[in-house]
């Protein structure tokens, strides 16, 4: 069994050495193969008297396998081999292809410098032909500079003089408008003191308009008023609520007379002189009686 087993290992590893040749391989293959055969029928015919042990047929078929196998993997290196060549062949084909193009390239830039360099000849003559023309334009035109600069000068002498007529027109136009305007603004001014006066004196009246009026209503409140048995000269602040023409909505006191009795005769005696007499709508005033504070102090 250990020959067997050296055998086997003796065609595997010829098998791997010759992993890159793969055409001595196959022949190899095929000698250690048939030297294989021979080897196991010779073994078996002199061991007719035993059976054959199984281990030995399990060798054989295992070294078989591994025989298959190593062919496998031959067959895949060459597949590889020829995929290299074929890659290589390509990169040849490209490197000749851009080798190609650059030599295309540098004989368009050889052209093309030959012809910027006719160009640039042919744009010299232009430019010395072009400078010559300025050179006799630009004395044409300082002839015309020193003649226009003439006419400016007068020009200019002529408008400095309108100038100075216009600046002291517009200096006796901007007095006259000063003054004009200065006697707007005293108008302006002496019209709002006239308003103002008027606003004020129309202020006193109507002043003077609602103090009668309320004059006038403490009066009634105090007719309609019934004197307390302990009032004693007590004072107290109404605020009354009013309608246009003098109804009364609402009573409160602002400030107590100091005894609840006494608020009650002086709320009392507002709901009782109602209608009060109140200014008309249209006289502006009644706005100002529509929530009336007033104090209550009658005579004693």
């Amino acid at each position: 069994m250990s020959l067997l087993r050296d055998i086997a290992a003796t065609a595997i590893g010829g098998l791997r050495g010759l992993a890159r040749e793969p055409r001595h391989l196959i022949y190899a293959v095929l000698i250690h193969i048939g030297f294989f055969a021979m080897f196991v029928i010779g073994f078996e015919w002199r061991q007719t008297v035993r059976p054959p042990a199984p281990e030995v047929v399990q060798a054989v078929v295992v070294d078989e396998s591994r025989v298959l196998e190593e062919m496998e993997r031959l067959k895949e290196a060459e597949a590889r081999k020829a995929a290299q060549e074929a890659e290589s062949q390509r990169r040849q084909r490209e490197a000749e292809e851009s080798r190609k193009r650059e030599e295309q390239r540098l004989a368009e830039l050889k052209k093309q410098q030959e012809q910027a360099k006719k160009d640039a000849e042919a744009k010299r003559k232009r430019e010395e032909q072009r400078l010559a023309e300025l050179k006799k334009k630009q004395a044409e035109e300082a002839k015309r500079a020193e003649e226009a600069r003439q006419a400016e000068e007068r020009r200019r002498q002529e408008e400095a003089r309108k100038a100075e007529e216009a600046r002291k027109a517009e200096e006796a136009r901007q007095a006259e408008q000063r003054r004009k305007e200065e006697e707007a603004r005293q108008r302006a001014a002496e019209e709002q003191r006239q308003r103002e006066a008027q606003a004020a004196a129309e202020r006193a009246r109507q002043q003077t308009e609602v103090e009668r009026y309320v004059r006038m209503i403490q009066q009634q409140v105090a007719r309609a008023w019934i004197r307390p048995p302990n009032w004693a000269g007590q004072q107290c602040m109404v605020r009354v609520h009013l309608i246009p023409g003098g109804d009364v909505l609402d009573v409160t006191m602002v400030r107590s007379c100091g005894d609840p009795v006494l608020d009650r005769s002086v709320e009392s005696a507002v709901r009782r002189a109602a209608p009060l007499q109140v200014p008309p709508v249209d006289s502006g005033l009644f706005d100002r009686f529509r929530e009336l504070e007033f104090v209550f102090k009658p005579e004693p």
